[in-house]
């Protein structure tokens, strides 16, 4: 009797094992199954117009600030007033021609003069992106039809943005796409930089200083230092703490000639 008992406890055990493996394997199965059904089908990214242009947008605009932040806000600062200063042209944002005199604003519409610096800066660069797209597509049987190219950029508050409007279509297989807006934001602290670059240049104007060290204990997310050079040029750097962008500029205010300071 005990022999029959002990029997059927092991075929139990037995089975219960099975139940076990047969429910793991099924789970197993419908994972397997699931993941399969779930991955996307991979498209090469000029199939994608907005994120192939937004792309090449925020490339070009990163590469057309970290050229112009050492050079007071310019792309091409051998067309200002500027200062060598390490090798690099400093431009000036305020200038005083003659000794002992405040310096004059040198771009009242500084905000705006970086924004088209920036416009002009990438604007062939994005055309040519938007050619690149065109071979790309035609080279993949692709009809492409595009127009005009309209870019504004605007500097805001943490950010640039970049309009891009474009119509732009691209059809194949009788399935048509048409664009128009490529619209980008770029994350940067150039806006916060550039106030205080003008808040700095106002002061010099109207006082030939600026107390940076005070302005720092009320706005603490700036770093700013200031050099005298030898004949009596401010160069400044206004430094974001979070980003790390740094904006270099020349002041050339109140300046007393050397061997007079």
């Amino acid at each position: 009797m005990k022999k029959i008992m002990i029997n059927k406890k092991a075929q139990i055990t037995i089975y219960i094992i099975l139940a076990i493996l047969i429910v793991v394997v099924i789970v197993l199965l419908f994972f397997l199954l699931s993941e399969k059904n779930i991955i996307p089908t991979e498209t090469t990214s000029f199939e994608e117009p907005i994120h192939y242009i937004q792309k090449c947008v925020k490339d070009n605009v990163q590469e057309a600030v970290a050229i112009m932040l050492p050079q007071g806000g310019y792309v091409d600062s051998e067309k200002r007033v500027s200062k060598l200063y390490k090798d690099i042209n400093r431009t000036y944002l305020c200038y005083a021609l003659n000794n002992y005199r405040t310096c004059v604003t040198q771009d009242p519409m500084y905000i705006s003069s970086i924004e088209q610096e920036i416009t002009n800066y990438i604007e062939p660069k994005i055309d040519n992106c938007f050619d690149s797209l065109r071979q790309e597509l035609q080279a993949n049987e692709y009809n492409v039809n595009m127009q005009g190219l309209e870019i504004s950029t605007e500097l805001l508050q943490g950010r640039i943005r970049i309009n891009v409007n474009r119509e732009f279509t691209m059809s194949k297989n009788q399935a048509t796409k048409n664009f128009k807006d490529f619209d980008t934001e770029v994350k940067s602290r150039l806006y916060d930089i550039a106030i205080v670059a003008q808040e700095i240049a106002s002061q010099e104007a109207k006082s030939c200083y600026f107390e940076y060290q005070g302005f720092m204990i009320f706005y603490p997310d700036f770093d700013i230092n200031k050099f005298t050079t030898s004949d009596d040029i401010k160069i400044y750097s206004v430094r974001h703490k979070k980003t790390n962008e740094e904006l270099v500029f020349a002041i050339r205010s109140c300046a007393i000639p050397p061997g007079l300071g």
